[in-house]
C-alpha cells in the first residue's frame, strides 16, 4: 500500500530546524506569496480557492490514477506547489478547520479539504524534477518527507524544501506538524 501524498507550502522567517506543517492538501491516496485572490467571500472557503486556482480536486485527478509516478503526476504536483499558497488571513482559518489524516490503513477521503498531519518526519527525499518541467517550475527540486503520525499512519508531504539541518536519504526522527 502507499501513503497519501500531500502538499505543504513554506514558510518564511529564519533558520526552520522543525517542519511546521499545520494543514496539508491531500493530493491521492495510492509560504511562497502567490498572487494574493481576490478577498471574495466566495474564495474565503478552501473548496473555493482550489477551484478559482484550477487545482481543486476534478482538475487533480491525474494524480489518483493507477500506475507509475509520471511527467503528468509530476506537472500537476508543481502546479499546485506554485498555486496552494495564500494569504494567511485565508489560510489560518484553513488550518484552524483542517481534519486529521485517516489512521493507518484506513483509506483517506481525496477531497477540496485540507488534513493535520502531526507526528514524526523520518525521512526526506529529494526529487529532482525533469528539465521540462523544472523550467516551467522555476525549480529544480522540491523535498518529499515521509511523516509517521502519533497513530501510525504515513503522509509523504511535498514541500518546497524541508529543513536544511534534516539530512537526506536517511533515516530520522525529527517532530513535524
Amino acid at each position: 500500500m502507499t501513503s497519501p501524498i500531500a502538499i505543504q507550502a513554506p514558510r518564511y522567517g529564519g533558520v526552520v530546524r522543525r517542519m511546521s506543517l499545520g494543514a496539508v492538501l491531500l493530493l491521492a491516496s495510492p509560504h511562497l506569496l502567490a498572487a494574493a485572490p481576490s478577498q471574495d467571500d466566495d474564495v474565503r472557503e478552501f473548496p473555493a480557492f482550489v477551484t478559482m486556482q484550477k487545482i481543486d480536486r476534478d482538475s487533480r485527478r491525474v494524480m489518483e490514477g493507477d500506475g507509475d509516478w509520471n511527467d503528468d503526476k509530476q506537472r500537476m504536483l508543481v502546479r499546485v506547489l506554485a498555486r496552494l499558497p495564500a494569504p494567511a488571513s485565508l489560510t489560518a482559518d484553513w488550518a484552524a478547520a483542517a481534519q486529521p489524516v485517516a489512521e493507518s490503513g484506513a483509506a483517506t477521503a481525496i477531497a477540496d479539504v485540507l488534513v493535520r498531519v502531526r507526528g514524526r518526519a523520518v525521512f526526506v527525499a529529494p526529487q529532482t524534477l525533469p528539465a521540462a518541467i523544472a523550467e516551467l517550475a522555476g525549480r529544480p527540486d522540491y523535498d518529499l518527507v515521509r511523516i509517521v503520525d502519533e497513530r501510525g499512519a504515513v503522509v509523504d508531504v511535498a514541500t518546497p524544501r524541508a529543513p536544511r539541518a534534516w539530512p537526506r536519504w536517511q533515516a530520522i526522527d525529527e517532530p513535524a506538524g
